[in-house]
C-alpha cells in the first residue's frame, strides 16, 4: 500500500487540513453543522453536497471545522465497532502534487485503509495487480465503486474535498464524469458519500445525474457571525486599543474597539480572508488615525488574489478578454444593477453578435467575480446559488439523439405565437424571441441582476494598485480608464436609442429601458475637456441623430415611454441635462463635421432652450395628430396623452401664458369626437388645421 497509494500529496493535505483546524475559532462554523443539507449529508443521506463560496469566504476553514465534526460523528478507530471512514485532501494551485487526481484518490484510499480493515484487505487484494491503480478511472473503478457500489457490505465513508476550484480544468472534468459514475440511488443510505468546498465556478464541470443528485449550501452571507467572532476575538490585541485601555479607561477602550470592529465588518464584503488581512494590518498601527486609514486601504494580498482570479481567466484560451473587459465596464459603470438581458444587449452591440455562453459563464467561470440576483418578486431578492423557483433552473446537459428528436415545421411559428413581452416592457404589442432564446430563458434573464461579488473586483479594475506589473489589470489587458469607460456607456445608451423600432418591440433583449432612465446621467457624468476630438465628434453625431433627425427623435419618443416620469423631468423641468448638451456638446460643431442644416439648428440651439426642443415638440405634434392606421385609437391609446404631454411641457417653456394643459386636452378630445364622426381620415388639410391650433 505505501508502494503504491502513499506519497508526499497525503501529507502535504494532512498538514493543510491541521493549519486550518488549528487556526479555526472556536464555535464558529456553527451555522453549517445546522444546516439540514450537512445533516442530511453526515447521516448519509444525501450522496454528494457542495458547500459554494465565493474567493475568500472561509471555505477551507469550513471545510475543517466539517471534518472535525464529522469525526466526532464516527469515529477513526480501527478498533471501533463504528464502520464508517473518513477522509479528506485539499487541493492547492501552487503545488502540482496536490492538484493530481492520481494522488488525490490514492490519498483517500490509504485514509480509508488506515481505519477499515475490510477495505484494507480489499485493497492490498486488488494492489497484487498494479494495473489496477495505473489511471484515475482505474483507481476510482477498481478501489471505491467495486467496494461501496457493487458490494453488498454495511462499511461506507465520507469524503470532503476542498479546494476543487484551484484545479486544472482537465482534473475537474475527470473528476467530475468519475462522480457522476459513483452515483447511487438504489440505497436508502450512501455507502460512498462525498463533499466538496469549493468557489461556484466549478459548477460548469457538473455532469448531469450528479447535477440532479447534488444538495448544495451557499454561503453567501451565512459567514458573517465567524466573522464578528473573528474580529471580536482580535480587536483587543490592536496596540490603540491596548494602548486606550492603559492610559485611558476600560470605557473608552471598549468604544474605541466597538467603532473599529463597526468599520471593520462594514468593509467586508463577505470575505473573511480580506478581514484576516484587515486585522493583520492593525494590529500594530501606533495611531487611532492609522488604525482607520488602514481600513479604508485595500491589503496589497487582498489584491493578489484578486489578480489571481483573472489570471486564470485571462490565460484561458476559451475566454475572449475583449468579451470579458465589456462585461466588467458595463457593470463597473452602469447606474443601477444590470440585468441579464442587459448584458446580452450591451454585449451584442459590440459584435454585432449573440454572445451564447453568457449565462453559463456568469454561473461558471466567472462566478468568483459576479453575483447572480433573481427577484422573483418586486420586494425580494434571492442569491440564485440559493433556492430557485422550477422557471430559473437551467436545464440539464443531458445528450440527445440529434437524428431521432421530433421536429414539426411549424414549430417556430407557433413558439413566436407564446411569447408575449415581459411586465417590464410596456406599452407594447407583439414581441419577438431574441436569437430563438427559450420562453424561460427570456423569464429568467429578465429578472436576473448580475452584480460584483465583491467591491474589491471593482476596485481592482477600475483602479488598478498593484505596482507589479505582471499582475495588474493593465497588464492583463482588463483595466478600465473611467473616462473612456462612461463615452463608451454614453455611445451605447445613444446608439440603443436610435436603433430602437418606435412602432415594434421585435428587439428582444435590450438596453431600451436603461438607456431611457440613465442616459442624462451618463451625459452629465462625462467632462468633454478630457476627450479627444474625434470622441467629441462621435458624442456630437449621436446626439444629432436622436435630438434632430425625424427618425432619431420618433425613437427618442417612443424610448421615452418607458420612463416617462424621469426623463420629462430631466428634459423640461431640470435644466441641466439640456444646458449641459447645448454648452459642452453643441459648441463643439463646425463644417467638418456638420453639415449646413445641422449648424443653423445648432445655433439656435445654443442661444435658446426652446429650440433645441423644439424639433422634438414638433414630432411629438406628428405623432399625437397623424392616424396611423385603422387600429389608431386615439380615445384608448394612452401614448397619445403622453404627446400631450411633451407638448404641454414644451409650450410652458416657450411662454408663462394662460394656455394650459386644460387647451390641449379640449383639443385632445376634439380630435376624439372628429375621429367617432369620421371626419378625421389622416387628411392633409385636417392635420393641418389642427397643428395650427396647437401652435
Amino acid at each position: 500500500m505505501e508502494k503504491y497509494l502513499l506519497s508526499s500529496a497525503n501529507d502535504k493535505s494532512q498538514q493543510r487540513y491541521n493549519e486550518h483546524a488549528e487556526r479555526a475559532l472556536e464555535s464558529s462554523g456553527e451555522w453549517l453543522l445546522a444546516e439540514d443539507k450537512f445533516r442530511d449529508w453526515t447521516n448519509r443521506e444525501a450522496q454528494f453536497l457542495w458547500i459554494s463560496g465565493g474567493p475568500g469566504t472561509g471555505k477551507s476553514y469550513l471545510s475543517s471545522i466539517a471534518i472535525k465534526h464529522i469525526k466526532t460523528l464516527y469515529p477513526q478507530d480501527s478498533k471501533h465497532p463504528n464502520r464508517t471512514s473518513v477522509a479528506y485532501f485539499y487541493v492547492k494551485e501552487d503545488d502540482e502534487e496536490l492538484q493530481s487526481l492520481s494522488s488525490i484518490l490514492k490519498s483517500l484510499a490509504y485514509q480509508i485503509s488506515e481505519v477499515d480493515s475490510v477495505y484494507r484487505n480489499y485493497v492490498v487484494s486488488m494492489l497484487n495487480r498494479p494495473d489496477s491503480v495505473v489511471t484515475p478511472r482505474k483507481i476510482w473503478h477498481n478501489l471505491f465503486l467495486e467496494f461501496y457500489k457493487s458490494r453488498d457490505l454495511p462499511n461506507a465513508t465520507l469524503i470532503v474535498l476542498d479546494g476543487l476550484d484551484e484545479a486544472p480544468s482537465q482534473t475537474l472534468k475527470e473528476l467530475f464524469l468519475l462522480l457522476d459514475d459513483g452515483y447511487d440511488d438504489t440505497r436508502s443510505l450512501a455507502r460512498l458519500s462525498l463533499a466538496f468546498f469549493s468557489r461556484p465556478e466549478v459548477s460548469e464541470y457538473f455532469e448531469p445525474k450528479l447535477r440532479r443528485a447534488l444538495s448544495t449550501v451557499e454561503i453567501g452571507e451565512k459567514n458573517e457571525s465567524d466573522i464578528a467572532l473573528f474580529v471580536k476575538k482580535h480587536v483587543t490585541e490592536i496596540t490603540v486599543v491596548r494602548e486606550t485601555m492603559r492610559l485611558k479607561s476600560k470605557a473608552a477602550a471598549v468604544r474605541l474597539a466597538r467603532e473599529i470592529r463597526d468599520k471593520v465588518m462594514m468593509k467586508a464584503d463577505g470575505m473573511f480572508f480580506k478581514v484576516v488581512l484587515i486585522m493583520n494590518q492593525l494590529r500594530d498601527k501606533e495611531r487611532v488615525s492609522a488604525v482607520f486609514d488602514s481600513i479604508e486601504d485595500a491589503p496589497p494580498q487582498l489584491e493578489a488574489m484578486i489578480a489571481r482570479i483573472f489570471e486564470r481567466l485571462t490565460s484561458n484560451e476559451d475566454i475572449n478578454r475583449d468579451d470579458l473587459r465589456e462585461l466588467l465596464l458595463l457593470i463597473s459603470f452602469a447606474k443601477r444593477p444590470l440585468l441579464i438581458a442587459e448584458i446580452y444587449a450591451g454585449l451584442k452591440a459590440r459584435t454585432g453578435q449573440a454572445y451564447d455562453a453568457l449565462e453559463s459563464r456568469l454561473r461558471g467561470r466567472f462566478a468568483s467575480l459576479f453575483r447572480l440576483i433573481t427577484k422573483w418578486s418586486q420586494n425580494e431578492g434571492r442569491d440564485t446559488h440559493e433556492e430557485a423557483p422550477p422557471e430559473t433552473t437551467i436545464a440539464d446537459s443531458d445528450t440527445f439523439d440529434i437524428d431521432d428528436f421530433p421536429l414539426e415545421e411549424n414549430d417556430e411559428e407557433q413558439q413566436d405565437d407564446d411569447y408575449a413581452l415581459s411586465k417590464t416592457e410596456t406599452q407594447t404589442k407583439e414581441f419577438e424571441p431574441e436569437d430563438g432564446l427559450s420562453k424561460e430563458t427570456l423569464i429568467r434573464f429578465y429578472s436576473t441582476e448580475v452584480r460584483f461579488a465583491h467591491a474589491s473586483i471593482r476596485d481592482f479594475v477600475v483602479k488598478p494598485i498593484l505596482s507589479d506589473l505582471t499582475c495588474s489589470a493593465a497588464s492583463m489587458g482588463i483595466a478600465l480608464d473611467p473616462k473612456t469607460a462612461e463615452l463608451h456607456m454614453v455611445l451605447l445608451c445613444l446608439e440603443t436609442v436610435s436603433k430602437s423600432n418606435p412602432r415594434t418591440w421585435k428587439d428582444g433583449l435590450t438596453l431600451r429601458s436603461y438607456a431611457a432612465s440613465h442616459l442624462a446621467d451618463h451625459l452629465m457624468s462625462l467632462n468633454p475637456s478630457v476627450l479627444g476630438t474625434n470622441e467629441k465628434y462621435q458624442v456630437l453625431q449621436r446626439l444629432l441623430e436622436v435630438f434632430f433627425y425625424e427618425d432619431g427623435l420618433k425613437k427618442l419618443i417612443s424610448v421615452m415611454l418607458m420612463e416617462a416620469n424621469k426623463m420629462l423631468h430631466q428634459f423640461f423641468i431640470d435644466r441641466s441635462f439640456a444646458d449641459s448638451i447645448r454648452t459642452h456638446w453643441l459648441k463643439q460643431a463646425n463644417k467638418d463635421c456638420c453639415s449646413q442644416n445641422e449648424l443653423d439648428w445648432i445655433a439656435r440651439a445654443i442661444q435658446s432652450r426652446r429650440e433645441f426642443f423644439r424639433p422634438l415638440a414638433v414630432e411629438a405634434s406628428k405623432m399625437w395628430l397623424i392616424k396611423e392606421g385603422d387600429g389608431d385609437l386615439p380615445f384608448v391609446d394612452r401614448t397619445k396623452l403622453f404627446y400631450i404631454w411633451l407638448i404641454y411641457l414644451f409650450l410652458k417653456m416657450v411662454s408663462h401664458s394662460v394656455f394650459s394643459f386644460h387647451i390641449l386636452r379640449s383639443l385632445y378630445w376634439r380630435r376624439v369626437l372628429n375621429w367617432r364622426l369620421g371626419m378625421l381620415e389622416g387628411s392633409v388639410d385636417t392635420t393641418v388645421t389642427d397643428l395650427k391650433c396647437v401652435w
